[in-house]
C-alpha cells in the first residue's frame, strides 16, 4: 500500500465482485471467495433460483470453481501462516484480514475435522474456526510478532443453524 503496508484478505469478501474484488479496492493480495458460499447452492426459496458455483480466487484469478468446501479451511490456514512467515522474513508492516465462512450456512467442516461437538455440525464448524484462529495466534507467537501485532476479532455471521 501507499504507507508501506502489505495488505491481504483471506476468506469471504462479499462487497462486490464485478470490478470490485479486494485487489481492486486497495488490498495488495486476496485469497478467498468473492461472496457467501451459499450462493453457489440451489436453495428452497425460491426453488427455481440456482446460482453458478462460487469461485475461489487468488487476487484476480479464479483458481477453483466450484471450490471444495472440505479443503477450504486448511487452504485458508496455510495461506495465513505462509503470509505471516513472509511478513516476518521481510519485516514489512502488514494488515491481514481473515474472514471465515463459518458459521454461515450451509455449514461445513474440513474432511478430516472430528465431528464431536454436542452442538452438532454448527459446533464443529465453530470449533474448527476457533482452532484456525489459534493457529494464527500460535504462528504470531512463534515468529515473535505477537507483542507488535494488533489482533481484532469480529463476526458478521449469526448463530442460527436453520435459515428462515
Amino acid at each position: 500500500g501507499q504507507k508501506g503496508y502489505h495488505s491481504k484478505l483471506i476468506g469471504k469478501w462479499h462487497l462486490g465482485h464485478n470490478h470490485a474484488l479486494p485487489t481492486q479496492r486497495g488490498f495488495t493480495s486476496f485469497y478467498g471467495l468473492p461472496y457467501s458460499h451459499e450462493e453457489g447452492f440451489p436453495g428452497p426459496n425460491p426453488e427455481d433460483l440456482v446460482f453458478p458455483p462460487v469461485p475461489l480466487y487468488r487476487d484476480l484469478d479464479i483458481v477453483a470453481q466450484p471450490f471444495n468446501e472440505s479443503t477450504l479451511q486448511p487452504l485458508y490456514n496455510n495461506e495465513a501462516v505462509s503470509f505471516l512467515h513472509n511478513m516476518s522474513a521481510s519485516r514489512q508492516p502488514f494488515f491481514l484480514y481473515v474472514a471465515y465462512e463459518q458459521p454461515h450456512v450451509p455449514l461445513f467442516t474440513s474432511a478430516n475435522w472430528p465431528r464431536v461437538s454436542r452442538r452438532g455440525l454448527y459446533g464443529d464448524a465453530v470449533s474448527e474456526m476457533d482452532a484456525s484462529i489459534g493457529l494464527i495466534m500460535d504462528t504470531l507467537r512463534s515468529l515473535r510478532m505477537d507483542n507488535n501485532t494488533l489482533v481484532v476479532f469480529s463476526s458478521d455471521n449469526g448463530a442460527w443453524t436453520t435459515p428462515s
